[in-house]
């Protein structure tokens, strides 16, 4: 069990047959401060991740985050929270044509209840990564549900 749990719900069901259901939902509340800053929110997630594993701290890149705020616009009116959109331009190139240090990108996109990331960031680890963009936009999905962030984050390697 998290430790952030804070609200316990249980459902207790008995079939004819005898046979008993029990459900058990354990929450934590959404964090106040996500909700001031949540951009900040998801920085200060990615910095902390990245200091638990004792690799250094990365740079905010505006043209990287400029790129990952258009990108989650698009995903979100699309309803499609990937790395690739149709019609729209990749990400990597965007930033290849805009950043010449640039030798390699990554992207990770989500769609949460809270604006945080923690260890769900696959690219987060990569110990190469000097650079980072963040695209934050909360809103209504038909697919993942109302009042979700989505999130998408770019990880730049120099040359």
């Amino acid at each position: 069990l998290e430790a952030g749990h804070r609200r316990l719900g249980l459902g207790l069901a008995r079939r004819g047959d005898g046979l008993v259901v029990l459900v058990e939902v354990l929450a934590a509340p959404v964090n106040v401060v996500d909700e001031k800053d949540p951009l900040g929110a998801v920085y200060a997630s990615i910095t902390a991740e990245r200091k638990k594993r004792r690799l250094a701290p990365l740079r905010t890149n505006a043209i990287l985050e400029t790129i990952a705020q258009e990108h989650v616009r698009a995903a979100l009116a699309l309803d499609l929270p990937k790395s690739e959109l149709p019609g729209k331009p990749k990400i990597h190139e965007r930033a290849f044509e805009q950043l010449d240090e640039l030798g390699s990108v990554s992207v990770d996109v989500f769609v949460s209840d809270a604006p945080r990331l923690g260890s769900e960031s696959k690219n987060l680890a990569s110990p190469d990564a000097q650079l980072v963009g963040v695209g934050l936009i909360k809103g209504d999905s038909a697919k993942y549900g109302n009042v979700r962030y989505w999130i998408v984050v770019v990880y730049g390697v120099p040359r």
